[in-house]
């Protein structure tokens, strides 16, 4: 059931339908994803997510775009919003949904360190912090 919402939220918030320019930061591509990371300390992390959303069969027919990023001690993980999906509509499921994937990437790939998941628009920009 989770993976079932985790999976909705993501055609929500998760799928781009472009392509990213290289200039955010350091890249691992895969088929079904791309991990943009901006410090090179960061490519393992960067790589413990692509895992993260391959074992959690996250991925779908779209190609996802990320970017890891550290601010100060806290790791961040931004997810790209659809063009169509207005964040003023965010309804209490959808996030609720967003925050148990927030909990379980930090505990999985982020144990030992802060942890936020936010949603950006396709040049990364933050639009909406779950957590607020």
């Amino acid at each position: 059931m989770i993976r079932t919402a985790i999976i909705r939220s993501f055609l929500l918030f998760g799928v781009m339908m472009f392509a990213c320019k290289s200039n955010h930061g350091h890249r691992l591509e895969s088929e079904e994803l791309n991990v943009y990371y901006l410090d090179l300390q960061h490519e393992d992390k960067a790589r413990e997510l692509g895992k993260f959303f391959k074992d959690q069969e996250l991925l779908g027919s779209k190609k996802l775009h990320v970017q890891l990023r550290k601010v100060d001690r806290e790791f961040q993980l931004l997810l790209i919003r659809s063009k169509n999906v207005k964040i003023e509509d965010l309804d209490f499921a959808t996030r609720k949904t967003l925050l148990d994937l927030q909990q379980k990437i930090k505990s999985e790939v982020f144990p030992e360190h802060a942890f936020r998941l936010l949603i950006a628009d396709e040049q990364f920009e933050v639009l909406y912090d779950i957590n607020s």
